[in-house]
């Protein structure tokens, strides 16, 4: 961080003047807030407390420091509906998207940073409650150092935005302009951002532009980097992500910028000359839960040092389990608590393999059977099937032999839909109830 002298304008700032920074050897520490609930606390019933995660056992070493340093968050998205959960599960996750912020503000003032840099959609407008926007003023303006907003797709500078109505404290900078502006940190760093204006349709922040001034130029914006595209993937409706005032990561250095700090992207990612900080908290099972608050120090020349810090304490994690060879429920039970040991949070069980034929699968005694440390569970089954033998079944002067006989010879079937066919059909003639085993 700059020296006074070096704010007040006495002269540019030297690498021997910052001090070397002593933190955390683990880059994945963990940064509650100490008034965090607990899954028990919604839910109205008694729970030991959430161990103190904010816990180094490691032995602390010297980590490179620059001459600023700042903490960057994005895509933190308050106020997520979480359909896919019950609600007293989606109120404890939103409680986690809020613990996180609070977690990052506190993150800024620990590690002594310059600013606190938030690329965007940090809330849904279109979800937004009043107590989240008092949440988000009073936090915001209880940081001990700068705070700088760059507005983005879904939190974008609406007139009724709560970055353009709450009552923000001097410290807190909101970018408003569709162009980059600039904001002087002070010692030689200066800071560009600028703000969506709508929804969708927002054009490239870097198109047409030219930054310029002495020391260190660092981006603030949120943005689809078009090479990255790919890499974010499909949503589990199929959907893609779609890309938001879009750039390439070669533009950064054109315009005069020396790094920039992106929201957008929910997978963290590590340019030369930019840094997408992650979702700090999993919206959904399948993405991958890697971001975080990330902790840039820059140097003279630009370059920067990063350390992520994990700022949800609850994680989500996806377990697979094969029931191939299980004979019974019970076994099926039993798999799934020695692989469920240890988990905490939030957990989705994918079902799959083959299904042994008397086996009664039931979705609420697989999801009641994971380890008590799991505040919630969700199952699912994929690439389920169950375990006829086809060519027994296929010979039998029956009409369960008939029926398979007529399937397998159906041309228009494919190989996963002539499977499914056959077992709801032998699973009928068999009457039972739970007929679509492979859902």
């Amino acid at each position: 961080m700059a020296s006074e002298e070096q704010r007040n304008g006495a002269g540019p700032p030297s690498a021997s003047d910052a001090p070397a920074h002593v933190g955390p050897s683990n880059p994945d520490q963990i940064i509650v807030h100490p008034d965090q609930m607990s899954f028990g606390d919604l839910l109205g019933a008694p729970t030991a407390p959430l161990p103190d995660l904010k816990v180094d056992n490691e032995p602390q070493v010297a980590t490179p420091r620059g001459t600023w340093r700042v903490v960057a968050l994005a895509d933190l998205h308050l106020d997520t509906p979480f359909a896919w959960a019950p609600d007293a599960v989606g109120r404890l996750r939103r409680q986690d998207l809020r613990d996180a912020l609070v977690a990052a503000v506190d993150l800024a003032a620990e590690v002594g940073a310059d600013a606190l840099l938030l690329a965007g959609d940090l809330y849904e407008h279109e979800r937004l409650n009043p107590d989240t926007a008092a949440f988000l003023e009073r936090v915001l303006n209880g940081a001990e150092v700068p705070v700088l907003v760059s507005p983005g797709n879904h939190d974008w500078l609406a007139p009724s935005s709560v970055w353009a109505t709450a009552s923000w404290d001097e410290h807190v900078h909101i970018f408003e302009g569709q162009q980059l502006e600039r904001f002087e940190v002070g010692g030689g760093l200066s800071v560009w951002g600028a703000a969506h204006h709508r929804p969708a349709g927002t054009s490239g922040f870097l198109e047409n532009t030219n930054v310029s001034g002495p020391g260190v130029n660092l981006g603030l914006f949120h943005g689809s980097e078009v090479s990255g595209m790919h890499y974010e993937g499909r949503d589990e409706a199929g959907r893609s992500k779609q890309p938001h005032a879009p750039f390439e990561a070669a533009m950064i250095p054109e315009v005069g910028l020396d790094h920039a700090v992106v929201g957008h992207f929910h997978r963290r990612r590590e340019g030369t000359h930019h840094t997408y900080p992650g979702n700090p908290v999993a919206l959904a099972f399948g993405e991958p839960g890697d971001g975080g608050a990330v902790v840039l120090d820059i140097g003279l020349d630009g370059r920067v040092h990063r350390q992520w810090h994990r700022v949800s304490a609850r994680p989500m994690t996806d377990l697979s389990l094969d029931v191939t060879g299980c004979a019974d429920a019970s076994a099926i039970v039993s798999e799934l608590r020695r692989e469920s040991l240890g988990l905490t949070g939030l957990l989705r069980v994918t079902v799959t393999g083959e299904l042994a034929s008397g086996v009664t699968l039931v979705d609420s005694d697989i999801a009641a059977a994971v380890a008590a440390s799991v505040d919630h569970s969700v199952v699912r089954r994929k690439k389920l099937f169950v375990g006829y033998d086809l060519d027994l079944v296929g010979n039998e002067s029956s009409v369960r032999g008939e029926f398979v006989r007529s399937v397998l010879s159906d041309d228009q079937l494919d190989d996963d839909l002539r499977r499914d066919v056959i077992s709801t059909g032998l699973r009928a003639l068999e009457g039972r109830d739970d007929l679509d085993v492979a859902r």
